[in-house]
């Protein structure tokens, strides 16, 4: 993971995606409307995203207080 935050790789492995249809409830299944996606993403990819933005907190320690989405508080938590 090191060697792809310092050459700036991100692997393809980590980019797909398995997408599952939920189907809405009490709806039809033959309307493509009445299902929700949901995209499942690769463990490592995830947690080469929260390497990077704990790497990016460490740099940039001027956050505004106002901004809380991307706090070491509510970082990635695995």
């Amino acid at each position: 993971m090191n060697n792809a935050i310092t050459t700036g790789s991100f692997p393809a492995i980590w980019k797909r995606a398995e997408l599952i249809l939920l189907q809405k409830r009490h709806k039809r299944l033959t309307v493509a409307a009445d299902f929700r996606p949901i995209s499942l993403l690769d463990a490592a990819g995830k947690l080469q995203e929260c390497m990077i933005l704990e790497r990016l907190l460490e740099v940039n320690e001027t956050i505004s207080a106002r901004k809380y989405g991307f706090r070491r508080v509510f970082a990635c938590i695995i």
